[in-house]
């Protein structure tokens, strides 16, 4: 694998473009997490950010050829599943609100 050919040494590490740019966006990540929990409820926030363990277990399937279990399947289906429940209630809240009003 790729760490394998890191020589770990300070100077190797910070000129490491791959190392460099996972940082990068590392960094650009908390960066929008954060404006994201100003302007957003957490209980909306944080199912969407689960929603990273499926992109990353599609794409760890794509690029690596890993092979995905049927348990991460199940897994993959319950977070979307929880990932709509949480839209359907929000718009629910939403007219709930909105029915108030008039």
């Amino acid at each position: 694998m790729g760490a394998n050919k890191l020589n770990f040494n300070l100077i190797s590490i910070i000129t490491n473009w791959q190392i460099f740019t996972g940082l990068l966006l590392y960094g650009l990540g908390a960066i929008l997490m954060i404006i994201a929990f100003r302007g957003g409820e957490l209980t909306v926030l944080f199912p969407i950010i689960t929603s990273s363990y499926v992109w990353v277990t599609i794409g760890s399937s794509y690029f690596f050829e890993e092979i995905i279990t049927s348990s991460r399947w199940i897994g993959i289906f319950l977070i979307i599943i929880g990932i709509l429940i949480i839209i359907i209630g929000e718009k629910y809240k939403e007219l709930v609100k909105f029915e108030e009003l008039i």
